[in-house]
C-alpha cells in the first residue's frame, strides 16, 4: 500500500485536451485570441450570466472584480470594510487590503461551512460597504438571504465561487448573479475544470463587465460601455490596469474541459458518494462532508472532520505512511494569520467556529480520475489510524 502514491488532488487531462492547446501553440495566436473569447462565451452560457471576463488566476480575478465595484472610503477616512469568511483561501482577505480596504471576519455554520448569515449582519457597520461570499469546497452558500441582507444595508455582494463551477442551488448554478454583483471562480488544477492557473469574473452589469476587462488588459478600452452604474458607483474607465490576461494555451486547455464538464462533475459525485458510503462506518471517528437537500455540491476537494479523541496528527502521520498524500486548509484561518493578526489584533477566541474547524479538518484524495481502489485504500488507511 505505501507505493501506492495517492495525491492529493490531480487534474485529468484528456488526449482532446493535448489537441486542444497543441493546435493552439501551432497556430500561432497564443494571446488575446479565439480560445479566450470561447471560453469566457462557454462559462456565461453555463452559469447563466450575461457576461464573463477571464484572467490568469483566481487572485487576480477577485482583485480586479474588488477593484471595478469601486467601494470608495467612509466619510469619516477610516477603511472601508468588506466582511467575509475568515475559514477561506488567502487570497480572498489579501484582495481585500490591496484595494485599501479592511477585512472583517465572520463565523461559519458548522454544518455547511459556509459563513454564517447571522454573523454576517452582526458584523456590519457604517463603514461596512460589501460582503464578499465564500462558497466553500464547492458547497454554495446561502447567497440569496446574504445578498437580501447586503440589500437591505446598501452593500455590494460579491460571489467567491472559485470551488463552485458546476454548484447549484434549486437548480440556479452559482454564477447566475440574479443578486450579486459579480461571482469569481478558479480554475486552479485542484478544481473540476483548470487552465492550470486562470479565473473568470462572472456578472450581469455591462458597466462592471467592462470595467473589469479594462482592469485585466492594462486598461485598455475594449468598446464595452462603462463607468457609471448602481449603488456606491462603479469604478470609472482605468487609465491603468494589470496585464492580467490569461493566455490562449489556458484557455483552449478550459474549453476542452468544461466541454465535459457535467460528465466531470458527475463523475465527482460518484467518487464522493463512494467515500461516504464506505467511510460510514468511522462516523464515530470522522464527521463526513454534508448533504444538503436543494444544494447541489461541485465537488472540489473530499474533507473529514476529526471528531474528538481523534489526533488529526496520528491520522496524517498513517497515511502519509502508507504514501497517502492529505493536507490541512486553513489552518490557522485568516484571522488568526501573522499578518492580519498583528495589523488588526485579532486574538484566538474571536471566531469559534471557524478556529475549532481549522483545527479538526483534514482533506484526503479527491480527483476525477480516482480509482474505487484508490478510494478503499484510503478508507483502509483511515480505519487503521483510527483503530
Amino acid at each position: 500500500m505505501a507505493s501506492m502514491n495517492i495525491p492529493l488532488s490531480k487534474p485529468e487531462i484528456t488526449p482532446e485536451d493535448v489537441a486542444a492547446v497543441s493546435a493552439t501553440l501551432k497556430s500561432g495566436k497564443l494571446t488575446q485570441g479565439p480560445q479566450t473569447a470561447a471560453l469566457e462565451e462557454m462559462v456565461a452560457a453555463y452559469v447563466g450570466a450575461k457576461f464573463a471576463i477571464a484572467a490568469n488566476s483566481h487572485a487576480t480575478a477577485l482583485h480586479a472584480a474588488l477593484l471595478a465595484a469601486g467601494i470608495g472610503t467612509p466619510d469619516d477616512g477610516a477603511p472601508a470594510e468588506i466582511v467575509t469568511g475568515a475559514f477561506a483561501f488567502v487570497a480572498a482577505a489579501n484582495c481585500i487590503e490591496q484595494i485599501g480596504a479592511k477585512p472583517v471576519f465572520a463565523d461559519i455554520d458548522p454544518i455547511s461551512l459556509n459563513v454564517d448569515t447571522h454573523k454576517v449582519v452582526g458584523a456590519l457597520n457604517e463603514h461596512s460597504r460589501a460582503v464578499l461570499i465564500p462558497h466553500t469546497f464547492g458547497l454554495p452558500a446561502e447567497s440569496a438571504r446574504l445578498c437580501g441582507e447586503a440589500e437591505e444595508y446598501g452593500l455590494l455582494a460579491i460571489e467567491d465561487a472559485s470551488q463552485a463551477l458546476g454548484a447549484a442551488i434549486g437548480g440556479e448554478r452559482v454564477g447566475a448573479c440574479k443578486r450579486s454583483l459579480a461571482a469569481v471562480f478558479s480554475f486552479y488544477p485542484g478544481c473540476p475544470i483548470t487552465t492550470g492557473e486562470g479565473g473568470m469574473v462572472v456578472t450581469n452589469d455591462e458597466n462592471f463587465a467592462g470595467t473589469c476587462r479594462s482592469l485585466v488588459n492594462l486598461g485598455r478600452q475594449t468598446g464595452a460601455p462603462v463607468g457609471g452604474g448602481r449603488g456606491a458607483g462603479w469604478l470609472e474607465h482605468p487609465r491603468v490596469g494589470f496585464n492580467y490576461r490569461m493566455d490562449e494555451m489556458s484557455a483552449a486547455l478550459g474549453v476542452s474541459q468544461l466541454a465535459r464538464i457535467d460528465e466531470t462533475l458527475a463523475r465527482r459525485q460518484r467518487i464522493a458518494d463512494h467515500y461516504r458510503g464506505r467511510l460510514r462506518e468511522l462516523k464515530g471517528k470522522f464527521i463526513l462532508p454534508m448533504e444538503i437537500s436543494g444544494y447541489t455540491r461541485a465537488w472540489s476537494t473530499f474533507n473529514v472532520v476529526c471528531r474528538e479523541g481523534v489526533s488529526r496528527e496520528k491520522v496524517t502521520a498513517v497515511l502519509a505512511d502508507k504514501g497517502i498524500a492529505t493536507e490541512r486548509y486553513f489552518d490557522p484561518p485568516l484571522h488568526l494569520q501573522k499578518f492580519y493578526r498583528e495589523k488588526y489584533g485579532f486574538e484566538r477566541g474571536l471566531l469559534p467556529m471557524t478556529e475549532g474547524m481549522a483545527g479538526q479538518i483534514l482533506a484526503i484524495p479527491f480527483y476525477t480520475a480516482m480509482g474505487a481502489d484508490e478510494v478503499d485504500a484510503v478508507c483502509d488507511a483511515l480505519a487503521a489510524a483510527t483503530a
